[in-house]
């Protein structure tokens, strides 16, 4: 499969009080980012998990925290 340029769809998946996302695997290069605050503060890079291979995408399963919004976005 060739490599896209393109920004990569996300899709979300709650389970229990884990929130997995994933991603075309085409769309290698492409960084997990969060921040709690739509509107200040920076990105950061989520360094774990780091996202793996499975069933032709990337994925990565985080613990959903109770009391905080977090944000999420693919970065290059």
């Amino acid at each position: 499969q060739q490599l896209c340029t393109n920004s990569p769809p996300v899709k979300m998946a709650m389970a229990g009080a884990d929130l997995t996302l994933t991603w075309p695997l085409a769309s290698a290069g492409y960084e997990l980012q969060s921040r709690t605050n739509l509107f200040l503060g920076t990105w950061e890079n989520v360094t774990s998990p780091l996202p793996q291979m499975s069933n032709g995408l990337w994925q990565v399963t985080l613990p959903h925290p109770p009391s905080a919004s977090v944000f999420y976005r693919l970065a290059r």
